[in-house]
């Protein structure tokens, strides 16, 4: 199943709420607390391949996802998950379905368990991705969130 460049799922497995909204400069993302489930799977938002993973001091341990399209391509980030992610950079990962271990968490400057998720708008293929480059396209994901 694809839903096309401007939709994907909401990336957990259990009912959820937005703890804290997109706020373009201050904060590019939103956070996804828990309802039901605190440590629950955390899912690709579609289908793309692992382009950075690892641990960062304020975001924690994370995983970067690229989706590309005919026209463009965007990225993904998936913040303060629970334990160092097992996938790799170049792994497949598909819309809906658990990434390796990835779990929602509370690592790095965390004020409990919760998901950060980046979206950015899509970028021309040339684009490479970087960290910033992420940071300075991202846009709220709510819109986009199926």
């Amino acid at each position: 199943m694809f839903y096309g460049k401007n939709v994907g799922v909401v990336p957990l497995t259990d009912a959820a709420g937005i703890t804290k909204p997109f706020n373009w400069p201050s904060h590019k993302g939103v956070d996804i607390g828990w309802y039901t489930t605190q440590y629950c799977p955390v899912l690709a938002w579609q289908d793309g391949v692992v382009v950075q993973k690892g641990y960062g001091g304020e975001v924690g341990y994370y995983i970067v996802v690229e989706h590309t399209y005919a026209d463009g391509k965007r990225w993904t980030g998936y913040i303060h998950l629970a334990y160092a992610p097992t996938v790799n950079v170049g792994d497949k990962v598909t819309l809906g379905k658990q990434m390796g271990n990835a779990t929602r968490g509370n690592t790095g400057v965390s004020n409990g368990v919760h998901l950060h998720l980046y979206l950015t708008k899509v970028v021309p293929l040339t684009t490479k991705y970087t960290w910033d480059t992420m940071l300075e396209n991202s846009i709220d994901p709510v819109p986009y969130l199926y």
